[in-house]
């Protein structure tokens, strides 16, 4: 009855809200980034491993292509020193890493 029409009318949203940003991801990595139809398909991979909340280890990637998809070019500056950076990851930092055992190095220590 119904309650079948309801969601399979929220099915068809869901679907067309699915589309819309397909197609807005697919406006970003191709037009801007320039991927091929393969290398498209395996960042749709990375985007579907994103798309879990859960997966604290892909965030800041996530955070930025939704900045993308939006036609953000930048996060907001975490501090007043990035006031002119043309593009700002959010949630990025800086973590210095010197490994003093490469020739050439040694003044690092």
């Amino acid at each position: 009855g119904g309650d079948g029409g309801s969601s399979s009318s929220s099915d068809e949203e869901e679907d067309e809200g699915q589309k819309q940003l397909w197609a807005k991801f697919e406006r970003v990595f191709s037009d801007e980034y320039h991927l091929s139809p393969f290398a498209l398909a395996a960042a749709k991979k990375w985007v579907r491993l994103m798309a879990d909340r859960d997966n604290t280890y892909l965030q800041r990637v996530r955070d930025w292509l939704l900045l993308k998809i939006n036609s953000r070019s930048r996060g907001k500056p975490s501090s007043p020193w990035q006031q002119g950076c043309p593009e700002i990851v959010p949630g990025l930092r800086a973590c210095a890493f010197w490994d003093i055992s490469h020739p050439g190095l040694e003044w690092v220590a």
